[in-house]
């Protein structure tokens, strides 16, 4: 994979020379897009970045994890996000980005790894004092149990004892066998949409206990086996004791580094 990419810059820098009588552009003299962040989608990544001043366009190159080329475009220096379609859930891809100018100037490489989201749609759970069924949690197949179930990787209950306002929570009190007590900690965004750029809190401002239910907030999940998830209520309904609210979850489905930020 590095060889290829080595390749196809070296050609790029050696068509450079031939352009440019000063010879190729040093690292520090131009540098690759910064800032770059990825959000997962379902079947897709879109990728954010701050385009350098000194820079005409941005071209991104993504590859698969056997190394085949799965996109490469340029987009214009006015352009600070692209999305990779087409991707699938559960895969690591390799992303580059590069600076590039008119007269054929190519900066090194931001390289990283990332990965789509399987999306959950209309999962709806119900408070904590309603007698249906009243949490959620992935499977190893990526469906939703409601609880009690075996143990997966997250819990979500929607907590609403004593006509309380509702809360997002946990059920870190509940035995379960073999596992002893689950806890899955939750924080809310300043986002209303799952498709707007968002940065994963500090760790240390998630709660355990339960953080307010509000309509199209986006929240972020930290599950027991150090998974991110992030989903947003899509609607809140109901009565108590039996009020429930409707979750729309992208959930990274794969293992590995990417998959954990």
């Amino acid at each position: 994979m590095l060889k290829v990419i080595g390749c196809f810059l070296l050609a790029l820098l050696v068509f450079q020379s031939c352009k440019n009588d000063e010879g190729p552009v040093q690292p520090n003299d131009f540098l690759p897009p910064s800032n770059v962040k990825a959000l997962s989608k379902d079947g897709s990544v879109t990728l954010f970045w701050t385009t350098q001043s000194n820079a005409t366009g941005v071209r991104i190159v993504t590859l698969g994890v056997d190394s085949t080329l799965v996109d490469s475009t340029q987009v214009d220096a006015s352009i600070t996000f692209y999305t990779i379609d087409s991707l699938l859930n559960g895969e690591n891809y390799i992303f580059y980005l590069f600076s590039v100018r008119d007269n054929g100037e190519v900066s090194n490489a931001t390289v990283f790894s990332w990965g789509p989201a399987q999306k959950f749609s209309s999962i709806r759970i119900f408070e904590f004092d309603s007698d249906k069924e009243r949490g959620l949690q992935f499977s190893t197949q990526s469906t939703f149990n409601l609880l009690p179930s075996t143990v997966r990787y997250i819990d979500v209950w929607l907590d609403g004892s004593g006509n309380m306002p509702l809360k997002l929570s946990n059920p870190r009190f509940i035995l379960v066998s073999g596992s002893g007590k689950r806890d899955t900690r939750i924080v809310a965004t300043a986002n209303n949409s799952l498709n707007e750029q968002v940065n994963v809190p500090l760790l240390s401002s998630f709660d355990t206990i339960g953080v307010s239910v509000a309509q199209k907030k986006v929240y972020f999940a930290y599950t027991y086996d150090g998974h991110y998830v992030r989903f947003q209520v899509d609607s809140i309904g109901g009565a108590f004791p039996e009020r429930f609210v409707d979750l729309v979850y992208h959930y990274n489905v794969g293992y590995g580094e990417w998959a954990k930020r």
